[in-house]
């Protein structure tokens, strides 16, 4: 008989148990996934607007003696833009020149004399013009 009442009371005990257990959630695999896609994605983008600038950069490479210094995708055109840096002259001038690769726009040019009191404020000029375009 007191076996009996002891399986009984291990029988009653499991079942209150095995009632209250959730099976555990399964993570949130869905979103998870969808955000790695959508990162992955923009990497894929981004590789392949680097690709194009590349292929039209070195295209453009050809045309110009000094050559294609810098490369980078303008957003803001929708566009490749090269730098081109030329080499400095006799009296120390360099040239800087930027250019749609894709168009064959010339989107400024600066000759800054590098050993001038305000070659540095041109400089940062010229950079500030390049940056407005990244």
């Amino acid at each position: 008989m007191k076996r009996t009442a002891c399986v009984v009371l291990v029988g009653v005990a499991v079942s209150l148990l095995v009632g209250c257990w959730k099976p555990a959630e399964p993570p949130r695999a869905s979103e998870d996934q969808a955000k790695q896609r959508a990162a992955a994605r923009l990497r894929e983008e981004e590789f392949a607007r680097k690709e194009r600038c590349a292929i039209a950069a070195e295209r453009l490479d050809k045309q110009f003696k000094d050559g294609v210094d810098n490369v980078f995708y303008s957003p803001k055109r929708n566009s490749c833009v090269c730098e081109i840096v030329g080499t400095p002259n006799s009296r120390g001038r360099m040239v800087y020149q930027l250019y749609d690769c894709l168009t064959r726009e010339n989107l400024g040019i600066a000759s800054i004399d590098m050993a001038a009191p305000d070659s540095t404020a041109k400089m940062d000029a010229w950079q500030a013009k390049r940056d407005v375009l990244k």
